[in-house]
Protein backbone atom coordinates (compact mmCIF):
# COMPACT_ATOMS: atom_id res chain seq x y z
CA UNK A 1 0.00 0.00 0.00
CA UNK A 2 1.33 3.66 -0.41
CA UNK A 3 3.11 3.32 3.66
CA UNK A 4 5.15 0.88 1.65
CA UNK A 5 3.19 -2.01 3.09
CA UNK A 6 0.83 -4.57 2.20
CA UNK A 7 -0.72 -6.64 4.50
CA UNK A 8 -3.13 -9.31 4.01
CA UNK A 9 -4.26 -12.21 6.65
CA UNK A 10 -4.46 -16.03 5.87
CA UNK A 11 -4.50 -18.83 7.95
CA UNK A 12 -4.13 -16.95 11.55
CA UNK A 13 -0.59 -15.12 9.90
CA UNK A 14 -0.51 -11.92 9.25
CA UNK A 15 1.19 -11.73 5.59
CA UNK A 16 3.45 -8.65 4.80
CA UNK A 17 4.51 -7.68 1.63
CA UNK A 18 7.39 -4.74 1.66
CA UNK A 19 7.58 -2.57 -1.47
CA UNK A 20 11.31 -1.40 -0.30
CA UNK A 21 12.84 -4.60 -0.34
CA UNK A 22 10.08 -6.65 -2.46
CA UNK A 23 9.92 -9.31 0.13
CA UNK A 24 6.97 -11.41 1.81
CA UNK A 25 7.08 -11.89 5.33
CA UNK A 26 5.53 -14.20 7.55
CA UNK A 27 4.38 -12.90 11.54
CA UNK A 28 2.49 -15.59 13.49
CA UNK A 29 -1.04 -15.01 14.82
CA UNK A 30 -2.80 -18.28 15.01
CA UNK A 31 -5.23 -19.01 17.11
CA UNK A 32 -5.21 -23.22 17.85
CA UNK A 33 -8.79 -23.46 18.38
CA UNK A 34 -9.84 -22.05 15.57
CA UNK A 35 -10.78 -24.31 12.86
CA UNK A 36 -9.82 -22.43 9.70
CA UNK A 37 -8.88 -24.86 7.18
CA UNK A 38 -6.73 -24.35 4.17
CA UNK A 39 -6.36 -20.49 3.97
CA UNK A 40 -3.20 -20.08 2.55
CA UNK A 41 -1.44 -22.84 0.44
CA UNK A 42 2.15 -22.44 0.74
CA UNK A 43 2.79 -25.48 -2.41
CA UNK A 44 0.70 -23.25 -4.14
CA UNK A 45 1.58 -19.60 -3.17
CA UNK A 46 -2.48 -19.18 -3.17
CA UNK A 47 -4.63 -16.96 -0.49
CA UNK A 48 -7.83 -18.80 -0.54
CA UNK A 49 -9.28 -16.45 2.38
CA UNK A 50 -8.45 -14.80 5.64
CA UNK A 51 -8.84 -16.08 9.42
CA UNK A 52 -12.38 -16.14 10.32
CA UNK A 53 -11.39 -16.19 13.96
CA UNK A 54 -10.69 -12.11 12.70
CA UNK A 55 -13.72 -9.71 12.67
CA UNK A 56 -12.52 -8.55 9.16
CA UNK A 57 -13.21 -8.82 5.25
CA UNK A 58 -10.53 -7.96 2.32
CA UNK A 59 -12.76 -5.53 -0.10
CA UNK A 60 -11.14 -6.17 -3.76
CA UNK A 61 -12.22 -5.10 -7.28
CA UNK A 62 -11.36 -6.87 -10.73
CA UNK A 63 -10.76 -5.34 -14.22
CA UNK A 64 -10.36 -1.74 -14.36
CA UNK A 65 -9.47 0.41 -14.00
CA UNK A 66 -12.57 1.87 -15.75
CA UNK A 67 -13.19 5.66 -16.41
CA UNK A 68 -17.15 4.72 -16.25
CA UNK A 69 -16.57 3.62 -12.09
CA UNK A 70 -13.42 4.13 -10.59
CA UNK A 71 -14.42 7.69 -9.39
CA UNK A 72 -17.61 6.92 -7.85
CA UNK A 73 -15.90 3.08 -6.04
CA UNK A 74 -12.70 5.86 -5.33
CA UNK A 75 -15.52 8.31 -3.46
CA UNK A 76 -17.38 5.84 -1.80
CA UNK A 77 -14.06 4.36 0.22
CA UNK A 78 -13.06 7.52 1.04
CA UNK A 79 -16.19 8.12 2.67
CA UNK A 80 -16.16 5.50 4.24
CA UNK A 81 -12.43 5.71 4.91
CA UNK A 82 -11.76 2.03 3.53
CA UNK A 83 -8.93 0.59 1.73
CA UNK A 84 -9.01 -1.96 -1.24
CA UNK A 85 -7.26 -4.17 -3.07
CA UNK A 86 -7.40 -3.64 -7.27
CA UNK A 87 -7.37 -6.17 -9.48
CA UNK A 88 -5.95 -4.37 -12.83
CA UNK A 89 -6.17 -5.47 -15.91
CA UNK A 90 -3.03 -4.07 -18.14
CA UNK A 91 -4.72 -2.81 -21.22
CA UNK A 92 -6.97 -0.81 -18.85
CA UNK A 93 -3.68 0.42 -16.42
CA UNK A 94 -2.25 1.98 -20.29
CA UNK A 95 -5.56 3.82 -21.21
CA UNK A 96 -6.08 5.12 -17.91
CA UNK A 97 -2.71 5.62 -15.66
CA UNK A 98 -4.04 9.04 -14.26
CA UNK A 99 -7.09 6.72 -12.90
CA UNK A 100 -4.25 4.12 -11.29
CA UNK A 101 -1.90 7.16 -10.47
CA UNK A 102 -5.27 8.30 -8.31
CA UNK A 103 -6.23 4.71 -7.27
CA UNK A 104 -2.66 4.26 -5.52
CA UNK A 105 -2.37 7.88 -4.21
CA UNK A 106 -5.10 7.46 -2.18
CA UNK A 107 -3.71 4.51 -0.30
CA UNK A 108 -5.06 1.51 -2.11
CA UNK A 109 -3.32 -1.27 -3.60
CA UNK A 110 -2.74 -2.38 -6.85
CA UNK A 111 -2.67 -6.30 -8.08
CA UNK A 112 -2.25 -7.84 -11.71
CA UNK A 113 -5.46 -9.23 -13.60
CA UNK A 114 -3.42 -10.17 -16.53
CA UNK A 115 -2.86 -7.89 -19.53
CA UNK A 116 -6.12 -8.51 -21.51
CA UNK A 117 -8.24 -10.62 -19.69
CA UNK A 118 -7.91 -13.48 -21.10
CA UNK A 119 -8.64 -16.65 -19.53
CA UNK A 120 -5.46 -18.30 -18.52
CA UNK A 121 -6.13 -22.43 -18.68
CA UNK A 122 -5.08 -24.37 -21.54
CA UNK A 123 -2.68 -21.28 -22.58
CA UNK A 124 0.58 -22.31 -24.29
CA UNK A 125 2.79 -21.53 -21.71
CA UNK A 126 4.65 -19.00 -23.13
CA UNK A 127 1.52 -16.99 -23.80
CA UNK A 128 0.49 -17.74 -20.16
CA UNK A 129 3.40 -16.15 -19.29
CA UNK A 130 3.29 -13.05 -21.37
CA UNK A 131 -0.68 -12.01 -19.88
CA UNK A 132 0.73 -12.37 -16.69
CA UNK A 133 3.87 -10.46 -17.34
CA UNK A 134 2.68 -7.92 -19.67
CA UNK A 135 0.40 -6.69 -17.02
CA UNK A 136 3.68 -6.09 -14.40
CA UNK A 137 5.48 -4.38 -17.47
CA UNK A 138 2.28 -2.05 -18.06
CA UNK A 139 2.44 -1.12 -14.23
CA UNK A 140 5.99 -0.65 -14.35
CA UNK A 141 5.97 1.80 -17.15
CA UNK A 142 3.56 3.46 -15.08
CA UNK A 143 4.89 3.29 -11.63
CA UNK A 144 8.19 2.10 -11.48
CA UNK A 145 6.97 -0.60 -9.30
CA UNK A 146 6.42 -4.06 -10.03
CA UNK A 147 3.01 -6.09 -8.83
CA UNK A 148 3.23 -9.30 -6.23
CA UNK A 149 -0.23 -10.14 -5.89
CA UNK A 150 -2.40 -12.25 -9.17
CA UNK A 151 -6.00 -12.86 -9.46
CA UNK A 152 -6.57 -15.06 -12.50
CA UNK A 153 -9.64 -13.64 -14.50
CA UNK A 154 -12.85 -15.59 -13.35
CA UNK A 155 -10.64 -16.91 -10.62
CA UNK A 156 -10.52 -19.76 -13.70
CA UNK A 157 -6.81 -21.83 -13.09
CA UNK A 158 -5.26 -24.62 -13.63
CA UNK A 159 -2.01 -26.54 -12.26
CA UNK A 160 -0.18 -24.80 -14.79
CA UNK A 161 -1.23 -21.06 -13.99
CA UNK A 162 -0.50 -21.77 -10.15
CA UNK A 163 2.76 -23.17 -10.93
CA UNK A 164 3.87 -20.51 -13.51
CA UNK A 165 2.41 -17.67 -11.12
CA UNK A 166 4.46 -19.12 -7.79
CA UNK A 167 7.47 -19.40 -10.24
CA UNK A 168 6.91 -15.47 -11.43
CA UNK A 169 7.00 -14.51 -7.52
CA UNK A 170 3.21 -14.39 -6.96
CA UNK A 171 0.93 -14.90 -4.36
CA UNK A 172 -2.60 -16.25 -6.36
CA UNK A 173 -5.23 -14.49 -4.05
CA UNK A 174 -8.64 -16.15 -4.51
CA UNK A 175 -12.27 -14.53 -2.85
CA UNK A 176 -15.01 -15.77 -0.68
CA UNK A 177 -18.00 -13.29 -2.12
CA UNK A 178 -18.53 -12.39 -5.34
CA UNK A 179 -20.81 -9.72 -5.81
CA UNK A 180 -21.43 -10.58 -9.55
CA UNK A 181 -22.05 -6.92 -10.59
CA UNK A 182 -21.31 -7.47 -14.30
CA UNK A 183 -23.83 -8.05 -17.35
CA UNK A 184 -26.63 -6.37 -18.86
CA UNK A 185 -29.75 -5.58 -16.60
CA UNK A 186 -27.46 -5.96 -13.29
CA UNK A 187 -29.91 -5.20 -9.88
CA UNK A 188 -28.10 -2.87 -7.70
CA UNK A 189 -30.27 -4.88 -4.52
CA UNK A 190 -29.41 -8.17 -6.00
CA UNK A 191 -26.04 -7.66 -5.91
CA UNK A 192 -26.07 -5.99 -2.80
CA UNK A 193 -28.17 -9.17 -0.99
CA UNK A 194 -25.87 -11.13 -2.25
CA UNK A 195 -22.39 -10.17 -1.53
CA UNK A 196 -23.84 -9.51 2.02
CA UNK A 197 -25.38 -13.08 2.30
CA UNK A 198 -21.88 -14.61 1.65
CA UNK A 199 -19.76 -12.11 3.71
CA UNK A 200 -18.11 -13.52 6.85
CA UNK A 201 -14.81 -12.68 9.07
CA UNK A 202 -11.85 -13.59 7.35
Amino acid sequence: MAGGLALLVAGGSLIAYHQKNGRWTFWKRRNPNADTGPLFEPKDAMLRKGNPALREVCLTFDDGPHRESREQILSTLRKYKAKATFFEVGMRMAQNPDLLRKTIAEGHEIANHTMYHQTLPGLKPDTLHKGINDGDITYYRVTGKHLRLLRPPGMRFDTATLKEAKRMGYIVVSYTAASADYGDNVDPAKVVDRTLRNTAPG
